[in-house]
């Protein structure tokens, strides 16, 4: 998690997507990166997960979607620039097309 992080300037002053947040592992080291909690714009996908991680990550925009709907999910900041993407989406668990398709989002 910490070397995904890692790849993250905070120096940029721009917020940061992660894409997958799971269990909150990643979003930690983002955070512990340097990135504060406003600049952090998370998709996950499992609503068990999401509510754990708003409750554990206060501050961070959390959006309960599929992060292969990028253009629905994130809404209002859809077309906002990002210092870098952060995924732990198991790109392999599906269709060469969505892959493609997520990577061109």
């Amino acid at each position: 998690a910490r070397r995904m992080a890692s790849v993250i300037d905070p120096a940029s002053g721009l917020p940061v997507l992660e894409l997958g947040a799971g269990t909150g592992v990643i979003t930690k080291a983002i955070l512990e990166r340097g990135i504060k909690p406003q600049q952090l714009v998370s998709v996950e996908y499992s609503k068990d997960f999401y509510e754990r991680l708003t409750r554990a990550f206060p501050g961070v925009d959390f959006r309960l979607g599929d992060a292969f709907a990028l253009e629905e999910v994130l809404a209002e900041r859809r077309g906002e620039q990002f210092d870098c993407v952060i995924s732990a989406v198991p790109l392999l668990s599906f269709p060469m097309e969505q892959r493609v398709g997520l990577l061109e989002d």
